[in-house]
């Protein structure tokens, strides 16, 4: 089989340049497609689910109630729960920041008596402590960025920073400058503390909390504590692990990811089309050699694993080349897949993920499933091309040099088929007497 690969397919393949580099591309761009919305996908849920982790910070339990809000009332409740050793409030949102196009500020309103239990805050200055907070507090107009933000809009501490809230725009002074750690690091450093019920005022949820993180006593089982609350709560909210918040924003990328898929299936179509394309003018091309091939004894089952193997090489290397393709064109789309998800759902600081074993075995999986389905047909009409195809077009043959040349090349190609298939002829097939008593002639199944 080596044999004819090299003195059959690759002569086909040096002849035909073009239209074999194209398809080989073609197979690479498909395969790195696929290979680059798999690292995207994978991507996605990586980072929202460590954008959940840095948010929830100690908290292994949490009381929401989805958009609506969780009636502040509640929080005694929730906090006098027996088993519960902190509970911290806090109100979420983005507000869109005045004069800087696209920067939306992801503000997080909490209880700075409380808050420190269950995420750990550090900001710049050298002294933060009690004194400085009572200040923040005392002050409704108090924020709180990260360092990355500030410079990135060139807001130093004490400047006025303009928001668009539920109120209209409103200014607020930045008094503490955050250290981009823990829940800082969220949203690529567009973090901003605010006082709960400054917060409150700023998205219009007087009266009402997004959220409730909960740490747990020493010794208290969290399945136990879950049941406890929900009894006292009486379906007024729901109580359920950080992790869960996390499998809720995924199911909102449901729909993204399908067009993601879709995309995937295109470029295997795409991929498909060409191998079979590629394949199928093969085939029709060299009639004539194959007609030749099975004069000379080759067997029916060996043409058809030569016209699969031509397929499979080309998808092979193609796969491998678009392997690494699709690892480069994911890092490029990272942005642009992170700026549409923000727009469509919300903002996330997107991790650069890496090619694993698992993306190269999707990258040759397909490729080679591809060409497989795609080189069946050609295949097949390969072995039932009849050996007198030979002598059909032997028939009439092409006047002038370029005939000439035609039949030399022909020549060189047959003397090449009968030095590699010699010994199939001499170890298989039975010979038939001519019906004339002379010449007897190998038959081959």
């Amino acid at each position: 089989m080596l044999a004819l690969l090299n003195s059959i397919s690759w002569r086909h393949v040096t002849r035909h340049r073009l239209r074999t580099a194209l398809t080989f591309f073609g197979i690479a761009l498909g395969v790195a497609v696929i290979v680059a919305i798999a690292i995207v996908n994978r991507s996605l849920t990586t980072s929202f689910e460590s954008t959940i982790d840095q948010i929830a910070g100690k908290a292994v339990l949490q009381v929401a109630n989805g958009e609506s809000g969780i009636a502040e009332s509640l929080y005694p409740v929730i906090r006098d729960t027996p088993g519960i050793r902190d509970a911290a409030a806090a109100v979420e949102g983005f507000l869109p920041v005045l004069g800087v196009p696209g920067e939306r500020l992801y503000v997080y309103g909490v209880d700075f008596l409380t808050d420190f239990a269950i995420r750990e805050h550090q900001f710049s200055q050298a002294q933060f402590g009690f004194d400085q907070a009572l200040d923040f507090i005392a002050n409704p107009d108090s924020i709180a960025v990260t360092e990355s933000f500030a410079r990135r809009l060139g807001v130093p501490l004490g400047a006025r920073l303009t928001l668009l809230t539920s109120e209209g725009q409103r200014q607020f002074t930045i008094r503490a400058l955050l250290k981009e750690q823990g829940t800082a690091k969220v949203f690529g450093g567009s973090f901003a503390l605010m006082d709960l019920p400054a917060a409150q005022r700023v998205f219009g949820k007087e009266g009402k909390l997004d959220i409730v993180d909960l740490t747990l006593e020493p010794g208290e089982q969290i399945g136990t504590v879950q049941q406890r609350l929900a009894q006292r709560l009486k379906g007024a909210a729901e109580v359920e692990r950080p992790k869960k918040r996390g499998e809720q924003i995924e199911l909102l990328l449901t729909s993204f990811r399908v067009g993601l898929f879709f995309v995937s299936l295109i470029a295997l179509f795409v991929g498909f089309f060409l191998i079979y394309n590629t394949v199928s003018v093969s085939v029709i091309q060299r009639k004539r050699e194959i007609g030749t091939l099975r004069c000379i004894g080759m067997r029916r089952s060996e043409l058809f694993r030569l016209i699969v193997s031509e397929a499979l090489i080309l998808a092979l290397v193609g796969s491998i080349i678009g392997a690494l393709l699709g690892w480069l064109l994911a890092r490029a789309a990272l942005v642009a897949v992170g700026e549409t998800v923000g727009n469509l759902f919300s903002l996330v600081d997107l991790i650069a993920g890496n090619f694993t074993v698992n993306d190269l075995a999707l990258a040759l999986g397909s490729g080679v499933a591809v060409a497989l389905l795609a080189a069946l047909f050609p295949a097949w009409q390969a072995m039932r091309v009849s050996p007198l195809e030979n002598a059909r077009q032997a028939a009439w043959r092409p006047a002038g040099r370029q005939g000439q040349a035609r039949d030399q090349r022909r020549r060189e190609a047959a003397r090449g088929v009968r030095q590699a298939a010699g010994d199939d002829v001499r170890a298989g097939g039975d010979r038939r007497e001519a019906p004339d008593g002379g010449v007897t002639t190998p038959v081959f199944p």
